[in-house]
């Protein structure tokens, strides 16, 4: 079923964002955070945002994913 295969997609996008995003944090914010940079904090917001947002989405195919039919 398509369901599962846009699944299986955002997933592997919520896993691809999480590990970039923990790539980011380790190098970039860490030293911007020492720093006092501001744009660096509003990166991280916005990325935590983004990532946010794209669980949201696994919820809800999740969700469809339960309700519907099997075979269907």
């Amino acid at each position: 079923p398509p369901f599962d295969l846009v699944l299986a997609v955002i997933a592997a996008l919520v896993m691809l964002a999480a590990m970039k995003s923990k790539r980011w944090v380790q190098t970039t914010l860490a030293d911007a955070v020492a720093a006092h940079r501001r744009t660096a904090v509003r990166s991280f917001a916005v990325s935590v945002a983004a990532e946010t947002v794209l669980v949201l989405a696994v919820l809800a195919a999740a969700g469809v994913l339960v309700t519907s039919s099997p075979g269907t």
